[in-house]
């Protein structure tokens, strides 16, 4: 089998420690005393109460995971201010 870089690079996030976390009403994650904004699928989660999720931190990014068995991705997002 062979994998192009972008493949790999696409499922890698899988592989990262799943760590609890909430996605705010105002569509926020606070993380090691860092904001975070979500940029990627920030219609899945409610602007009325806080979202449970899973996150998997990667430099500046969190990649966001619907805490199910499957536990497919469901967003992403970064952090406000650069690393």
């Amino acid at each position: 089998m062979n994998f192009t870089p972008d493949q790999v690079q696409e499922y890698m996030k899988y592989g990262y420690r799943k760590i609890k976390a909430t996605v705010s009403k105002n569509r926020t994650i606070r993380h090691e005393k860092r904001d975070y904004y979500v940029s990627s699928g920030a219609d899945k989660f409610s602007k009325h109460k806080s979202t449970p999720v899973k996150i998997s931190r990667y430099k500046d990014k969190l990649f966001i995971f619907e805490q199910s068995e499957d536990r497919y991705t469901v967003g992403r997002s970064h952090c406000k201010k650069a690393l």
